[in-house]
């Protein structure tokens, strides 16, 4: 399936769910679940390299998309890139692509699907704010069931934001 000269355009359809499934968890690393440190995009390159048989190419992007991500405090409200799953997406680019244009190209989709996983974790956010907002009677009236309502529709909210930020990327 693969040539050495153009675009390799179609993945098979196990590989695409795997990055999609692992785009996902590295999203959700991120902020709700568990923190395991798989969003850093070293991490999430190169697993998504051993997914892709390419292991090279993962770190290599992984290692330039966790440089850029050194320059960002995330403290606060402060807005930044999501550079992990924008990792998996520049991976599986420069995967399809051969030549020069590989890790070029890998790399300006992973920058703009960082760009808009940035943008999707602020969509989120306000998006949580006015649920938690809606639900304020019911939590401070005591009802643990509300709360768990919310912490697990916050979660899935997350994940379905990750995968689409994955989805973006790789499609």
């Amino acid at each position: 399936r693969h040539s050495r000269r153009g675009i390799h355009l179609i993945l098979p359809l196990e590989v695409l769910l795997a990055l999609l499934v692992w785009g996902t968890l590295v999203g959700v690393d991120l902020v709700s679940l568990p923190q395991m440190m798989i969003a850093r995009p070293i991490v999430a390159g190169a697993v998504t390299g051993e997914i892709l048989g390419d292991i090279a190419t993962g770190i290599k992007l992984g290692v330039m998309f966790e440089l850029l991500q050194y320059d960002i405090l995330p403290v606060g409200a402060v807005r930044y890139p999501e550079y992990g799953p924008a990792t998996v997406a520049a991976v599986a680019t420069a995967h399809a692509a051969t030549g020069v244009l590989g890790l070029g190209l890998g790399a300006l989709v992973g920058l703009v699907t960082a760009l808009i996983g940035g943008v999707s974790i602020n969509v989120l956010r306000r998006l949580n704010s006015k649920i938690v907002h809606a639900a304020a009677p019911t939590l401070e009236s005591g009802d643990p069931r509300a709360l768990m309502r919310l912490h697990v529709g916050g979660v899935l909210r997350d994940a379905a934001r990750a995968a689409l930020v994955t989805a973006f990327g790789l499609f």
